[in-house]
């Protein structure tokens, strides 16, 4: 079997983007496929709560702002669905999250159906990426590197397929604070009585009802008191807990029994989200270009060109730049300081909607003295310590310090927690092996399959010891765009996933200039404006000369260097037609 031109590591949002834009581009190559580990496609599964809603425009889907007559938008969504005229007599930009995760699927469908029997693009599901390794070739005295191989694991066994490029967009997993990461259960089904009752809100909806079956067994059975935490100040964490409510309200309990549901904040009160027009502009695509070049030391000027807000008369974020010339101090202080700023629009903030009904949730609880559960916010809370009850094999006491006080200590026990505790999507560097040396070769040969940290030692990450190892997640998102927000991440979602600027020919020049290994010291890989993974072009190995070919593009984890908007889906339309140009540029085809 030929290579792949381009494969694809997951197919969430981000992936689904890349696909649609490559079959709608006319000269595009056959063989492209794509890799996930889920049966079918999915989405946030776990936080579709009923009465959630989007928190971003319909508008921001797969495709309108690259191709607004696409028939892989949203609008042509409702009308082949017939509820076109329906959606707009509700008159709202935002959809239900349900709804919206259906359209992904639906056009996750139309993908697969387009694609595959002319042989453009294949999808298979059911498949967990386990590693990467480069095709090492030995030609004279030279090595040289043309493939990838990928081996992935479906319910029959091993898989192997070689590509040429790779687009690599797992999604985030689970962030878990130290305190819960030996208590943590990671597998969402079934809920196991041995285990403890340790949730990421991620798992939500797969877990709560057996969950609650375990605590509340029958009317007249199960403990009489139960306390729940939440832990986390973001939307998952304020939805998670006003579900809780209304779920446990509808089972018929004991009058003695007493339900307590608290939510544990580190900070005074929960926030609103900034979904003001200025304050969205940060999620326009046009502030990637400002933001990455504000870390390059590049000379910044108006980063909206012609296109600038300034000159439209709308005074926005652009013309901070737009005042007067300067070069970026290129150590990435800048991109510090304008990601702090932007955080308080996507980060451990709730939206309006949601703290409206959360406050009128806890205020009618004043007024029945005997509603179940009871409600309560914990604010200024720093959790210090979990271990286990000495009552109750799957209780758990919390530790916990009140900020406001010097000696204000807790200690709470708890039988079951949901941890709105955000996400990491750093999953790619332990795919593509360069963690640890991963492989053991000892023989040369003509042919041989190394990792990456083998061919470039000096970029090996250290092993972090105290982290979870990453659980594989379609979810390529966060808050507004996420569907399912958290105390770090919330939801404008991808992610994972993940404008129409076209970079020019010099600065590809440029990029291609970067490919030199780096001192042995820097072990930060760097990632180009058009998300390609800077490998180095030539290296080392075995005291022979190689030269590296395939290409490494990466969606969903560049928040640093690329903005806020990285992980969500307010740029993925356009971000799509940006990695579809760099692959035709830059990529490795022949």
């Amino acid at each position: 079997m030929s290579p792949a031109p381009l494969l694809g590591l997951g197919f969430g949002p981000s992936n689904l983007a890349i696909a649609i834009c490559l079959l709608e581009k006319g000269d595009a190559p056959h063989g492209v496929e794509f890799i996930e580990y889920n049966d079918k496609f999915k989405w946030h599964p776990g936080m579709m709560i009923k009465g959630s809603h989007m928190q971003i425009s319909f508008l921001k889907d797969l495709v309108t702002l690259r191709n607004p007559t696409s028939s892989f938008s949203f609008l042509n969504y409702l009308h082949e669905n017939t509820r076109l005229l329906s959606f707009i007599n509700l008159s709202t930009f935002t959809p239900s999250r349900r709804e919206f995760n259906d359209y992904l699927s639906w056009a996750a469908g139309k993908v697969v159906r387009e694609g595959e029997p002319e042989g453009k693009i294949k999808v298979h599901y059911g498949e967990s990426v386990s590693h990467v390794k480069a095709v090492l070739e030995r030609d004279g005295e030279e090595w040289t590197v043309n493939t990838f191989k990928v081996i992935s694991r479906n319910k029959e066994g091993d898989v192997e397929r070689e590509a040429k490029n790779l687009v690599v967009s797992l999604g985030g997993y689970p962030s878990i604070p130290k305190p819960f990461q030996a208590f943590h259960t990671q597998s969402s089904s079934p809920v196991s009585e041995e285990a403890f009752p340790v949730y990421h809100t991620s798992q939500y909806l797969d877990v709560v009802e057996p969950l609650l079956k375990t605590l509340f067994p029958t009317p007249s059975m199960g403990k009489k008191s139960v306390r729940i935490a939440v832990v986390g100040a973001g939307q998952s964490s304020a939805e998670v807990f006003i579900n809780l409510h209304d779920r446990i309200s509808e089972l018929s309990l004991p009058e003695d029994s007493t339900v307590h549901v608290d939510l544990l904040i580190r900070q005074t009160s929960l926030r609103p989200s900034d979904d003001s027009p200025f304050a969205n502009e940060i999620f326009n695509p046009n502030m990637t270009d400002l933001f990455y070049e504000l870390g390059e030391g590049k000379e910044v000027g108006d980063p909206l060109n012609a296109l600038s807000l300034r000159e439209e008369g709308l005074g926005g974020i652009g013309d901070v730049q737009a005042e007067g010339r300067g070069e970026s101090d290129g150590n990435g202080k800048a991109r510090e300081k304008l990601l702090k700023e932007m955080k308080a629009t996507n980060y451990s903030v709730v939206n309006a909607h949601t703290l409206q009904t959360l406050y009128e949730t806890m205020y009618t609880q004043k007024l029945e003295t005997k509603s179940q559960p009871r409600l309560r916010i914990l604010p200024n809370r720093k959790i210090v310590s979990v271990s286990t009850s000495p009552d109750c094999s799957r209780s758990l006491i919390f530790d916990i310090h009140n900020s406001l006080f010097t000696n204000a200590e807790e200690r709470i026990e708890y039988d079951a927690v949901f941890l709105g505790t955000g996400y990491k999507r750093d999953g790619w560097k332990g795919v593509l092996g360069l963690e640890v040396p991963a492989f053991d070769v000892t023989e040369e040969k003509a042919v041989m399959e190394v990792g990456l940290s083998e061919i470039f030692p000096q970029f090996i990450e250290p092993i972090q010891t105290s982290e979870i190892s990453p659980t594989p997640s379609s979810s390529s998102s966060s808050s507004r765009n996420s569907a399912a927000g958290d105390s770090d991440e919330d939801e404008r979602l991808l992610s994972q996933s993940h404008l129409t600027n076209i970079t020019t020919p010099s600065s590809f020049a440029a990029e291609e200039s970067k490919r030199v290994s780096p001192s042995p010291t820097e072990r930060d890989w760097k990632v180009s404006r058009n998300y390609q993974l800077l490998i180095p072009r030539h290296f080392q190995y075995r005291g022979r000369r190689g030269t590296f070919k395939p290409t490494v593009w990466l969606q969903g984890s560049n928040q640093a260097t690329h903005g806020i908007s990285d992980t969500l889906l307010s740029v993925i339309s356009i971000r799509s037609q940006e990695m579809v140009d760099g692959f035709f540029k830059n990529g490795h085809f022949e």
